[in-house]
């Protein structure tokens, strides 16, 4: 509706109004003219618009846009689902650019980690909701140099089984026994494979790397007995040996100090306990960000990865 058109209508009212008192009229078409602005303003900020993904929300028009997605308008969805998609793409870039630097793996959007250089050893501590399975997926889809991964998913294995055979809490204890057995037999044979070969570091032989990846560790550690000398082991005399854990937690709790001091590569997801994360040396705690993970490297950067199914894979 055009207001010009309104202008007559309110014209006349205000004259019957001055001359006879009766303002009905100017009344309904001043108010015909509010509906008319109101239409107006709606429809032109469903239009423009302009988002931003930044560190610390989501934000359209300069205001951060509510949690819940799904309160969102479609435009700014769509928006959304665009821009996720370049980020994505950016990891593709990432992940070309990694292909000669083994045991690199994309946390997130922008933020690269390798467990030489930053490692040796992994700790991941989120709660439930926070993306700790999908920071886990992207790091294991994105790992480059073809280590050989040896999984315990104490979640039952819905986590780590698409990456190879694992162990989980439903597995026969006496499979369990012997996977953590067999981590001590690996270390084992690679003292003696280095000493045969006089070196000091596997990195210097022909050993390919390996990665022992423990899903809800606090509660691999509670459940078998033989875990926590097996991975306190790992964590001690792994870097050497070409051996190194990324190990996920939905907090510090239960967790031996004889096992934590060597997890030096420490990240905390969104909504992670204030305790565990001073514990961990963490001084802030990322903020959650609808519809995308949240996560902070402690004493590096924060970044963010998506929640969503995305075709990340390591070439």
């Amino acid at each position: 509706m055009q207001l010009v058109w309104l202008i007559p209508s309110l014209a006349m009212g205000v004259y019957f109004g001055l001359s006879t008192g009766m303002w009905q009229l100017a009344m309904m078409s001043g108010l015909s003219a509010l509906i008319a602005l109101i239409m107006r303003f709606r429809r032109a900020s469903a239009k423009r618009f302009e988002m931003q993904i930044r560190a610390r929300g989501v934000f359209v028009n300069g205001r951060r846009a509510p949690r819940w997605i799904k309160l969102w308008p479609k435009a700014w969805r769509e928006e959304y689902e665009r821009q996720l998609h370049l980020l994505v793409a950016g990891m593709q870039t990432q992940l070309l650019k990694m292909r000669t630097e083994p045991l690199s793996f994309v946390a997130g959007f922008g933020c690269e980690l390798n467990l030489l250089v930053d490692g040796p050893h992994l700790f991941l501590v989120g709660p439930t909701g926070s993306g700790k399975s999908k920071f886990l997926e992207l790091a294991l889809g994105s790992i480059s140099g073809e280590p050989r991964l040896l999984l315990a998913d104490y979640k039952g294995g819905a986590t780590l089984s698409r990456f190879g055979d694992c162990v989980t809490d439903l597995t026969p204890s006496g499979e369990r026994e012997s996977f953590w057995a067999g981590l001590n037999r690996l270390l084992h044979e690679r003292e003696e494979y280095l000493a045969l070969h006089a070196v000091s570091i596997s990195s210097q032989t022909s050993l390919e790397p390996v990665v022992v990846v423990v899903d809800e560790l606090a509660h691999a550690i509670r459940e078998d007995r033989q875990a926590l000398p097996a991975l306190s082991s790992v964590a001690a005399r792994g870097r050497s040996l070409g051996v190194h854990l990324i190990c996920a937690s939905q907090s510090v709790s239960g967790i031996p100090r004889e096992l934590l001091v060597n997890l030096n590569l420490r990240v905390v997801l969104a909504g992670t306990d204030e305790v565990d994360a001073l514990q961990l040396g963490a001084k802030t705690r990322p903020t959650k960000i609808a519809g995308m993970g949240v996560g902070q490297v402690v004493g590096g950067p924060e970044f963010r990865f998506p929640f969503k199914p995305m075709p990340i894979r390591a070439i």
